[in-house]
């Protein structure tokens, strides 16, 4: 859903907010400590054990999770597309960034109980603290901002994992690791943790609100990008004469654009589907002529190779509006080809009353079924006296 955020959202304003609430929330965390918790200044030698107060981490995470709900709000909130926020009004509404607010309050409640409530050696808590950190940076939602694909999304999110797991390795090896206790190292990761979660919980709590209107956008952008890549493909495969006349709107700028997209892929695919199936058929042909099917169709004689190319292009979908007789025509066109093809067609196919058929651009169904009709009663004929004409 990355580059469906990102639809509604700049990446340059989601960058925006993460800087912002990085630099404002530690500052407001860090005078809400100052001001509330149990130490007065950052120079303390013990200031490690004030910061592992409750009362400390409480004030850290208030200042923290205040601001940046402040500024989620102001710039995802606030700036929510009209279309967006007319069919999910929690995008827009201030008490929705004021919950996220209690976010950290389970991490951080989960770790007090593995270290304090049950006693537990410290070590455990270390671990208990650096798995919960592993788990919010893999579980947040932020990554599907700076992806455009779930395969992207997933190895942004591997990456930074590990990153930070070799950076903590090497630092290791190379001695360059703060000598500090466990119960120290948790005091740091649990810091860590509420930065982060105070950084990404904005993204988070936005995409939550608006996961249907992603979910739809998401399914736009991807439906586009294929049938756009197999638009492109049939036209470079389409040869002289042939067109590829299917409309493929690209403006998913809005969500309605968005929903209209979604509503209109089916068809799309399937009139995409047609001219795939069309050229098929025609390169068929093709490779039993001595001309191209353009060309000969064009010719000034009544050949029957004439007759049947002229009819190739009749029956192009190009001519319907209609995907499913677009399809009717296209089979027709295959039961000629293949009894072109066998030799079975006689010489005065589609002559005399039929000769009209040969000047109708996309033949209704009626005469669809009249020339398939003709077609296999030729081929039956000549397959019960055996006799195979090859023209």
């Amino acid at each position: 859903m990355g580059v469906a955020f990102s639809d509604f959202y700049p990446r340059y304003t989601i960058a925006a907010s993460i800087i912002i609430s990085i630099i404002g929330g530690i500052l407001l965390g860090v005078t809400s400590v100052l001001y509330f918790g149990p130490i007065d200044n950052l120079t303390s030698g013990t200031l490690l054990e004030g910061l592992h107060s409750p009362v400390s981490v409480a004030a850290f995470s208030g200042g923290m999770f205040a601001w940046a709900a402040i500024v989620a709000w102001s710039i995802f909130g606030r700036n929510a597309p009209e279309d967006l926020t007319s069919e999910y009004p929690h995008v827009g509404q201030p008490f929705r960034y004021v919950g996220m607010m209690l976010v950290p309050v389970i991490d951080v409640a989960l770790y007090y109980v593995v270290t304090f409530l049950n006693n537990l050696a410290s070590v455990l808590g270390l671990a208990a603290i650096g798995i919960i950190f592993l788990y919010r940076i893999n579980s947040s939602n932020v990554w599907v901002t700076i992806g455009n694909t779930p395969r992207q999304n997933t190895r942004i999110m591997r990456l930074v994992l590990g990153a930070v797991l070799v950076a903590g390795a090497a630092a290791y090896v190379l001695g360059v690791v703060p000598t500090l206790t466990h119960e120290e190292w948790s005091i740091v990761l649990l810091y860590a943790l509420i930065i982060w979660v105070g950084i990404v919980s904005g993204v988070d709590t936005t995409i939550s609100a608006m996961e249907g209107a992603l979910e739809t956008q998401a399914v736009a952008n991807e439906g586009v990008d294929y049938l756009t890549e197999q638009h492109q493909t049939l036209c470079e495969r389409a040869p002289d004469g042939v067109d590829i006349d299917v409309g493929i709107d690209d403006d998913l700028s809005t969500l309605q654009d968005a929903q209209s997209a979604v509503a209109e892929l089916e068809t799309t695919e399937a009139w995409l589907d047609r001219y795939e199936s069309y050229l098929d058929v025609r390169e068929d042909l093709a490779d039993h002529l001595d001309e191209p099917v353009h060309d000969l169709a064009l010719a000034d004689d009544d050949r029957l190779s004439t007759r049947v190319a002229t009819l190739c292009e009749n029956l192009s979908p190009t001519h319907y509006d209609d995907e499913e007789t677009a399809a009717d025509a296209i089979d027709t066109l295959e039961v000629v080809v293949d009894t072109y093809k066998r030799g079975y067609l006689p010489d005065e196919f589609l002559t005399g009353d039929d000769a009209d058929l040969l000047n109708t651009a996309g033949p209704s169904t009626g005469q669809l079924e009249w020339i398939e009709s003709a077609a296999r009663k030729n081929a039956r004929i000549k397959q019960v006296s055996g006799y195979d004409h090859r023209a």
